[in-house]
């Protein structure tokens, strides 16, 4: 039988700095833009369109990760399935405008905006944070993407089979941390990039140890054996010898996943 989904949560990258900063700080949260139109149609508080602090993973089988390779880059780390479940990281639930799912979320929107004059500014932004919170594990089946200004209609999101992190906005809001972004701020380079540097922060980062990755994906094979000195360099703090070693046996280049799976 074909094999559906990984045992393996990937986080792709598009360049060899990125996977080392992961590798030397843990995965640091950063802010995504989406369109939640479909859950605040007949509101006016905000923009349906915010930024929201978040990690992303997928758990396709490298057999069939061509496609995402293309798009989000050829540098991954892959951590093991489980380990992702005990740090909160979730599959996301896709949806549609017409979905069930849309309906009742939208409604439970609609009476938290209708409470807010009777429970007080306070109350309404602990519901609306923690309605939010929700909402930041959903995603349009269907919808625009935009990867580094390139943008594509009709990108079918379901495909991408996305598992998400996103800390606590309760946590971020009480702590001073930015947990929201309105759209204007977060096509200002400056403020976003701020607000990323606010969010590199150990108590919001999401951890793992060298017996977590099952993977080190790097772009060519010309580029392992510098790996294995970065490794070496930004590890030998923190780990011991043999945890280093064991890192140096999960390396592995897209050359040979293009080929091998």
């Amino acid at each position: 039988m074909a094999t559906v989904s990984a045992n393996t949560l990937f986080h792709f990258t598009n360049n060899i700095d990125n996977l080392i900063g992961i590798l030397t700080n843990n995965f640091y949260p950063r802010f995504c833009l989406e369109n939640h139109s479909a859950f605040f149609l007949n509101t006016n508080y905000r923009d349906p369109e915010l930024a929201i602090p978040m990690v992303c993973f997928c758990d396709i089988p490298l057999s069939n990760i061509s496609n995402h390779v293309d798009k989000y880059g050829r540098y991954a780390i892959g951590l093991s399935k489980n380990w992702g479940i005990i740090n909160n990281i979730s599959p996301l639930t896709y949806f549609h405008d017409n979905s069930v799912f849309v309906k009742i979320i939208k409604g439970l929107v609609e009476l938290s905006y209708q409470q807010a004059n009777s429970l007080g500014s306070h109350d309404y932004a602990g519901i609306y944070n923690k309605l939010y919170q929700l909402i930041g594990f959903t995603k349009k089946y269907i919808g625009i993407s935009n990867i580094n200004g390139k943008i594509q209609n009709n990108i079918c999101f379901y495909n991408e089979r996305e598992w998400r992190y996103c800390p606590d906005t309760s946590y971020l809001f009480e702590t001073g941390l930015p947990y929201i972004m309105e759209k204007q701020d977060f096509y200002n380079e400056k403020l976003r990039i701020k607000s990323n540097n606010k969010l590199e922060n150990q108590d919001v980062s999401l951890k793992f140890t060298p017996s977590d990755i099952k993977y080190i994906i790097l772009s060519k094979e010309n580029e392992i054996h510098a790996m294995i000195n970065n490794i070496e360099s930004i590890k030998s703090v923190k780990y011991s010898s043999s945890e280093i070693e064991l890192l140096k046996t999960r390396i592995i280049s897209m050359e040979q996943v293009s080929q091998d799976f």
